[in-house]
């Protein structure tokens, strides 16, 4: 009896020690009380840089029908986090389903999740969570979401990302030291939330066709493809036939029906394969190459997957299962989606946890910087007057006693002269500065649009600032900027309540929504030399560059919405105007400060010190950059527009889900990419 206890005791010893540290994270708990079932699942994988945390949570209710509001509050003892809420509504004996999205933002990463009623906390309905921490994984290598009823062995996907991490991932040199750690997590079907800003903390998404078209809701479903749509990779796995020949699949993805996708799926290139020369897992200190009769060899060849893009993102398609596989084979994989574009920095261009000097180069123009000398005067004129000028007067009349009357009174009014003065330069009124990129796919009806967006408020709104449930909002810090506090209601919308837009404060959004649209340009050619072109969006059109199935490039300007006009074919002045329009409404930083002193004051008040370091601008490599900077240069123009599409600066604002309706633009930039 008791040698078996000993070797139960020793078994479970090994298998603790030999499992490598995770740095997915999450549990799944219950708490019950007041007649309540509370389930909620914190795995997940992802948001280091930024992103939504998703807790899931299942409301079993056996009591009378009630209004509850589910709750998570940041610790006050470490970084903060957001204090996020949502109100529910549950009848008697009713089960419902809802996920309560944790803004990652700053360095916070613990809090309680709590259920209340009237304002309360419910006895014994309270637990402490994790979300996702920087400081866990401080190579931020891409990380792996995979959909299955049973744990899937990443341990090699882990190798492949600790690779790329030390040989330079994402472009950058290797500053973090050694990598090590699980970069994949499973979460069961089941189980997935059903809005696509729960995985913008995720790089990849890894699923077998036969779950993704039978095991998920027709809504989880919906959100990962959206999801995709904004930047996101999905590795489908178990594709029996190819995945052109594949009536699953193509139905499944909705191919038919989209214009913003790729026209064919591409067959994998072998030649991006190598044999990698790597650490051994067990032993970092020796280098050799990989052992693949550990893993699982995948075939090397061009039917070993395919990729066609969707949207901003891309769709990998294996014949068979992929995992384990092997280093090699995952590099090969991250090779041929593009890993720079794996990195959630480098989609967008930042990160939602630290500062960047990319802040500096989208300022508001109207808003200036402190009048220094003009407060240096004033406080010169007050010091003069309350110091000499009312000693040596009241000296003169021998009433120095009147100088306990008339230092107060002039402070006071010194004081209010510089709080006015502030007051009349900014004004009380909400200035904005837009730079957009809308995304439409007139054939599916939706659209992608990313807007970056600066406010300054001489009084901050009361009501905070709105969003729409579907707009993921990504705060970006100024350099010597941090988050301190701030709530955020999911209750009836995306309500952020108090502390994300405050007064005289220079304050940075990038915004990515997902919406329907049905606005729709039609176009018919005519001749050689002349085009029919009907503006059926909502907005009018300055300039607009379209190329027809032909590959013929046309260009036109100021087409009010409704309006049919004709359409030239493009020459040199017409392209120098979109280049220099795109030029002057374009990213730049203030007078007087260099690339380098930018980079200097980036935010280093971060308690780890590798982040002190990473002061490099990359916002130029973001999605929305990328595309822009493509419509600059004349010589791509044909290159960046797919047959039947366009590229359109649009002088009306289009419909975009900013948080506030009552700010003033200036310098405003908004772009649109049609696909019809």
């Amino acid at each position: 009896m008791w040698n078996l206890i000993r070797l139960t005791l020793l078994l479970a010893f090994v298998v603790a020690f030999t499992c490598s540290t995770s740095f997915a994270i999450g549990t799944e708990f219950t708490v019950t009380g007041s007649d309540l079932v509370v389930d909620v699942n914190t795995k997940w994988i992802g948001g280091k840089d930024g992103g939504y945390y998703p807790v899931r949570v299942r409301v079993r209710n056996i009591g009378p029908p009630r209004r509850l509001t589910l709750a998570f509050r940041a610790d006050p003892n470490y970084q903060p986090l957001p204090d996020v809420s949502r109100q529910i509504d549950i009848e008697q004996n009713q089960t419902l389903n809802t996920t309560l999205l944790i803004p990652l933002v700053d360095h916070g990463s613990s809090g309680t999740f709590s259920v209340q009623e009237n304002s309360r906390n419910l006895k014994n309905m309270s637990r402490s969570i994790n979300v996702s921490d920087i400081s866990y994984n401080n190579d931020h290598g891409p990380s792996m979401l995979i959909i299955n009823d049973s744990i899937v062995d990443g341990q090699f996907y882990n190798h492949a990302i600790s690779h790329l991490v030390n040989a330079g991932y994402g472009g950058h040199s290797h500053r973090h030291g050694s990598s090590s750690g699980d970069y994949t997590e499973t979460v069961d079907p089941g189980q997935l939330p059903e809005t696509w800003l729960a995985y913008t903390p995720v790089d990849l998404v890894a699923v077998s066709l036969p779950t993704f078209a039978n095991k998920l809701s027709a809504e989880s479903r919906q959100a990962i493809l959206q999801w995709v749509q904004t930047g996101g990779k999905l590795i489908i796995f178990e594709v029996e036939d190819s995945p052109g020949e594949s009536e699953l699949l193509n139905r499944t993805l909705d191919w038919n029906n989209r214009s913003f996708a790729g026209k064919d799926w591409s067959a994998t290139s072998t030649s991006q394969f190598s044999h990698l020369v790597i650490a051994d897992p067990s032993d970092s200190s020796i280098i050799g190459p990989e052992d693949l009769s550990d893993g699982k060899v995948w075939a090397v060849s061009p039917e070993t997957f395919s990729t066609r893009s969707l949207g901003l993102g891309t769709v990998a398609a294996f014949k068979g299962d992929p995992f384990p596989g092997t280093a090699s084979h995952w590099t090969w994989l991250m090779n041929s989606l593009g890993k720079e574009s794996l990195s959630w920095q480098e989609r967008h261009g930042f990160s939602s946890r630290t500062g960047t000097p990319s802040f500096l180069k989208f300022l508001i123009p109207s808003v200036g910087r402190v009048p220094v000398v003009s407060f240096l005067l004033l406080i010169t004129i007050f010091t003069v007057i309350i110091g000499p000028l009312n000693y040596g007067y009241f000296l003169r009349k021998k009433r120095l006693s009147m100088l306990l009357v008339t230092v107060p009174v002039l402070a006071l009014g010194s004081s209010l002269l510089l709080i006015g003065y502030s007051t009349v330069a900014h004004g009380f009124s909400i200035k904005s500065r837009i730079r957009s990129l809308t995304l439409l796919d007139q054939k599916h009806g939706n659209s992608v649009s990313i807007s970056r967006v600066a406010y300054y408020a001489g009084m901050a709104p009361s009501g905070g600032l709105m969003f729409e449930p579907s707009t993921a909002v990504y705060p970006i810090w100024a350099s010597n900027g941090a988050f301190e506090s701030g709530r955020l209601d999911w209750s009836d919308t995306q309500h952020f309540t108090s502390g994300w837009l405050k007064s005289r404060t220079r304050t940075q959004f990038l915004t990515v929504s997902n919406r329907e649209q049905r606005g729709r340009i039609d176009f018919k050619p005519e001749s050689s030399v002349s085009a029919e072109f009907s503006n059926g969006l909502e907005w009018g059109i300055g300039m607009v560059l379209l190329r027809d199935s032909q590959g013929e490039v046309w260009f036109g300007e100021n087409i009010q919405p409704g309006a049919v006009t004709k359409l030239q074919p493009i020459d040199a002045d017409n392209k120098g105007k979109i280049r220099a329009l795109l030029d002057e409404r374009g990213l730049g930083l203030p007078e007087g400060i260099s690339e380098r002193q930018a980079a200097q004051v980036v935010y280093s008040g971060s308690p780890y010190g590798y982040y002190q370091n990473e002061n490099v601008d990359i916002y130029e490599k973001s999605q929305q950059e990328q595309l822009l900077s493509n419509f600059r240069i004349p010589d791509r123009f044909t290159r960046t527009l797919q047959p039947n599409s366009y590229f359109a600066i649009l002088n009306d604002n289009p419909d975009l889900d900013l948080g506030l309706k009552n700010a003033k633009p200036q310098l405003t930039l908004h772009t649109l990419v049609g696909f019809f």
